[in-house]
């Protein structure tokens, strides 16, 4: 006669169950956190894309400026750098600040002919200043999350922007 518990062969298939479910749980959650550094590197590639698209479709230049975490888009004479207002918040400078925006993930380094800004001419050639020569190498822009790297190009000559 049984009486109202569970057999020893009940209780280790209901524990093999639980560490498959956590293992496949965990694993989930591992790549998920690199869809954040991904997002990072797509909005800052697509802001890039659209600092060159602004040069080229009002034939003033406009770049984008590197410092700490933070990136500012703006409209430039050559004296002064403008920030653009941002598209995405209306009324507000164009002012991201990567790990605020992506759960920590930073900007780990920028080199953009050994300086840290761009500038796309009216042509949407890239420069290191208006006031200089266009960029004669690809400039980088190094996004970290924990062990994780991605880095956003900018080609000489063309000014495309692409994800490596």
């Amino acid at each position: 006669m049984r009486k109202g518990g569970f057999t020893l062969i009940e209780l280790v298939m209901v524990i093999v169950l639980l560490g498959i479910v956590s293992a496949s749980a965990f694993v989930a959650i591992s790549s998920y956190k690199c869809h954040y550094l991904m997002a990072a590197a797509e909005k800052l590639s697509s802001d890039l894309r659209y600092a060159r698209n602004l040069a080229l479709a009002s034939s003033k230049w406009h770049g984008a400026v590197f410092s700490g975490n933070t990136y500012t888009v703006y409209e430039t004479d050559g004296v002064n750098d403008i920030p653009i207002s941002n598209p995405e918040r209306e009324g507000e400078d164009f002012i991201i600040n990567i790990s605020d925006n992506y759960d920590d993930v930073s900007i780990s380094s920028v080199n953009i002919a050994s300086g840290n800004k761009v500038e796309f001419d009216p042509y949407g050639v890239p420069f290191s200043d208006k006031t200089g020569v266009p960029i004669s190498s690809n400039g980088f822009v190094s996004l970290l999350k924990g062990g994780n790297c991605v880095v956003v190009t900018i080609s000489p000559t063309s000014g495309a922007v692409t994800i490596q």
